[in-house]
């Protein structure tokens, strides 16, 4: 645990990364997600909501102060989500809003979430800054919608006329379901299945499961673990990571195969007990700075409230020079592999790919035929996947003041040719459930891979780096063919 210092609180959080093994991943970066409540008014009137507030009337919200709260707290956030309330009953609030993030980040250099119940939905597209939204998350809880009805207490967005809302978006990916998982709804992997069969009908390529937060005594009633869900027991789902955090949460991801298409799943638990650090930072509708949802305010000792106006004060002469970075050469890339082990000319592509592309996806393949063939000739721990998983997710990390750097497992152990080679096609739809449909480079160090890129992904470039290994003269195969520890770790990250 550590802590630092936001105003006039001393905020503990978390300094370290969750993970699927024992191994501990420090985190260094003291950032948190800010969620800004962009209003408190809200056409439904949901049982479950954490955020009842008043219904009707006007947000008080302000976008001028509200820049000047996020300029004072900028290096400790790390992503911002707009929330409500229900915020698109306000479309120009949210427009500024971001108009507010973009002044204080460089434009598209931090991710912007939107979350909606549906209503005014086909007014999404008409969003003057959507192309800032990483994402719009659509609240949809049962899957037939006269079910949905009355859960929201209002007829909320159609399936069929949100599809035609996704199909007529220029980036349709942005679209995710999230889903809370509750009694008489969505309460098992079955019914969950059937959940993701709809949301792939609809051409949403992200669904995510949560449980309630036991915020009040409806909750506590239809509560449902997710974790007693086990969507591993119907084999369509297929989860490539799991992590945990004590007791406080745990989350799985993976794929689903569903009748008309694949589509990514995120499943996530909140323990029953308080953590013993703060989650996150609130911006409520009121124009207040929250450590947490219901958590305490947070004063500056340079922010200057009266009847009147709330402005941040700031030293004699000091201004925000927000720098521009200049633009990358392709917007999204791919750089895949067993990594047995990660070394560093590895690390040297995920350098490459991360300085040339705005976001790029690392993607350890692991259980396929070929690492088990190697694993039986060196079973050494090194070579494990906890292993490999933790030094990917470092180099990630360690990326990520240059680009957008996502890492991900994909299991290939049932991915397998009739004379048990490893099928790379197989692996195809996985990898584009995960990066969506465009991809502008694929990076790699082997000429014969061209090919193939050539037929799975035939808008990207293949993009070959250090081919000749000359900037680092090394392989996995020379690392497990070396006699001691002490040459090995020369080689390794």
């Amino acid at each position: 645990m550590k802590k630092i210092r936001i105003g006039d609180r001393l905020l503990p959080i978390k300094d370290y990364y969750c993970t699927d093994g024992k191994d501990v991943l420090p985190r260094e970066d003291g950032k948190l997600w800010l969620y800004v409540n962009l209003t408190d008014v809200c056409n439904a009137f949901c049982p479950f909501c954490i955020n009842p507030g008043r219904k009707t009337g006007e947000s008080p919200f302000d976008p001028e102060r509200f820049k000047e709260v996020l300029t004072g707290i900028r290096e400790h956030v790390s992503g911002v989500s707009l929330t409500g309330g229900e915020p698109m009953l306000d479309p120009a609030l949210i427009d500024s809003a971001i108009d507010a993030v973009n002044e204080v980040f460089a434009s598209g250099s931090i991710e912007i979430d939107l979350v909606t119940n549906g209503y005014g939905f086909s007014g999404i597209t008409s969003l003057r800054n959507l192309k800032y939204l990483d994402s719009v998350h659509l609240s949809r809880h049962r899957i037939a919608d006269e079910d949905n009805d009355r859960l929201f207490c209002f007829e909320s967005v159609r399936a069929e006329e949100a599809a035609k809302v996704i199909e007529r978006m220029e980036d349709p990916g942005k679209i995710v379901l999230n889903c809370l998982l509750m009694e008489g709804g969505i309460d098992s992997a079955e019914e969950a299945a059937l959940y993701m069969d709809l949301a792939v009908s609809m051409g949403v390529r992200n669904v995510s499961f949560i449980g309630m937060s036991r915020c009040n005594a409806f909750c506590e009633a239809h509560y449902v673990d997710p974790e007693e869900l086990h969507l591993e027991n119907v084999p369509r789902f297929m989860i490539w990571s799991r992590q945990k955090d004590s007791s406080y949460c745990s989350c799985a991801s993976g794929v689903f195969r569903g009748r008309y298409g694949n589509t990514r799943f995120y499943c996530r638990s909140v323990g029953a007990g308080m953590a013993p650090y703060v989650r996150q930072l609130v911006y409520t509708a009121d124009n207040r700075l929250l450590a947490g949802f219901n958590g305490e305010e947070i004063r500056f000792d340079g922010l200057i409230r009266n009847d009147e106006e709330m402005r941040y004060a700031y030293p004699a002469g000091e201004r925000l020079n927000i720098g521009r970075p200049a633009p990358k050469k392709y917007k999204t890339g791919m750089y895949g592999g067993k990594f047995l082990p990660f070394h560093k000319g590895h690390r040297y592509c995920v350098e490459v790919a991360a300085s040339e592309c705005e976001k790029v996806y690392v993607i350890l393949f692991y259980g396929g035929a070929d690492e088990e063939r190697i694993l039986k000739e060196t079973p050494d721990r090194y070579l494990s996947v906890e292993e490999r998983a933790a030094q990917m997710y470092r180099i990630c990390e360690d990326c990520r003041g240059e680009a957008e750097v996502i890492p991900a497992l994909i299991d290939t152990s049932n991915l397998k040719l009739p004379d048990g080679s490893d099928d790379w096609e197989a692996e195809t739809p996985l990898v584009r459930a995960l990066v969506g449909d465009r991809l502008d480079a694929v990076y790699s160090s082997e000429e014969s891979y061209g090919e193939y890129f050539k037929r799975a992904y035939p808008e990207a470039e293949h993009r070959l780096v250090d081919v000749k290994r000359i900037r680092y003269p090394i392989s996995g195969t020379m690392i497990r063919e070396m006699d001691t520890e002490e040459e090995r770790q020369e080689w390794m990250v």
